[in-house]
């Protein structure tokens, strides 16, 4: 059984890494993204609409999805936890649709 320190120093690392892939993905909503590859920067000039779609629903369920699993949210403030799985569903519905076309 983990320790509830490494759970909570996992969660932590998790929401960490979410936040910071988040971040650099805010960057594809500039005029020129800086630090892009060529194939993808390719990729993005053919498929602007749908890649930007993606990055922003991946964007929004990345920094939303932790926060579901934070117990005192779910207790405490049912409403803001329903919130944030409504917006979580829709982010990533719009994300992963993005990515097929």
């Amino acid at each position: 059984m983990i320790s509830s320190r490494a759970q909570k120093l996992s969660w932590g690392l998790i929401m960490i890494s979410g936040t910071i892939i988040a971040l650099m993905s805010m960057r594809f909503w500039l005029p020129n993204p800086p630090n892009v590859g060529p194939e993808i920067l390719q990729n993005f000039e053919a498929h602007r609409p749908a890649f930007l779609a993606h990055v922003s629903g991946g964007l929004i369920a990345l920094l939303l999805g932790p926060w579901q699993f934070v117990s005192k949210i779910r207790s405490n403030f049912p409403h803001i936890h329903r919130w944030i799985g409504c917006v979580y569903i829709v982010s990533v519905a719009i994300g992963g649709t993005a990515a097929l076309s």
